[in-house]
């Protein structure tokens, strides 16, 4: 129940206090730096391809993945390329506890449709409408009784606490495809004991 308020904390901080900025940004520039690069490296001889048609594969698969992760448009937003996307996210992570990724598929130019990216920041995956945990709901996420496997998140249209434009909205979005399996939804965040749905931040230790 108090973790808003722990992260509104963590965020003053954040934004106020030079030790807790210094946190934030050191570990973000150390931790990602230039970015995740793609090197792909498969295992021919269990595919049955040979040497040629392996380098070839590779080559190809890295220049596409190359020209998808440099532009804006693999943001949903297009505001950020792959890279900024992930020095975002940590940032995110870090401040807030944990950060949700969507990832949809979105037309782009010459009616191609292609893999987008859209971060959720923490607070707007919440329980809708203010109401109380359940057994199979925990802070914005429904998960299974039997496994405890996460099968859905709710997220507010807008931030919570944003009240200056009328009543909020929520949409549950499935974590995976009904049929394919494919992540839909990927949850960012550091699990510090055994059934803990929703990160801490960063600062929390040092809070008074």
């Amino acid at each position: 129940p108090d973790l808003p308020t722990l992260r509104q904390r963590a965020a003053d901080l954040e934004r106020n206090a030079p030790v807790g900025a210094t946190i934030i940004n050191t570990s973000a520039i150390h931790t990602v730096g230039t970015g995740l690069a793609c090197n792909p490296q498969i295992d021919g001889a269990f595919l049955g391809l040979t040497e040629e048609q392996v380098k070839e594969w590779q080559a190809d698969t890295k220049r596409r993945f190359n020209a998808w992760a440099v532009t804006p448009d693999c943001d949903l937003a297009r505001k950020l390329n792959l890279y900024g996307i992930q020095d975002l996210a940590l940032r995110s992570t870090l401040s807030r506890g944990d950060v949700f990724v969507l990832t949809p598929r979105v037309a782009r130019a010459m009616g191609s449709t292609r893999l987008a990216l859209q971060l959720v920041e923490a607070d707007r995956v919440c329980n809708p409408n203010g109401q109380r945990d359940t057994d199979t709901l925990t802070a914005g996420i429904e998960h299974s009784p039997e496994t405890g496997e996460a099968l859905r998140v709710h997220v507010a249209d807008r931030h919570p606490g944003d009240t200056g434009r009328g009543p909020n909205t929520w949409t549950a979005r499935e974590v995976r495809g009904a049929k394919t399996g494919r992540r839909n939804v990927l949850h960012l965040y550091r699990q510090l004991r055994p059934g803990l749905r929703r990160g801490v931040p960063i600062l929390a230790p040092v809070i008074e």
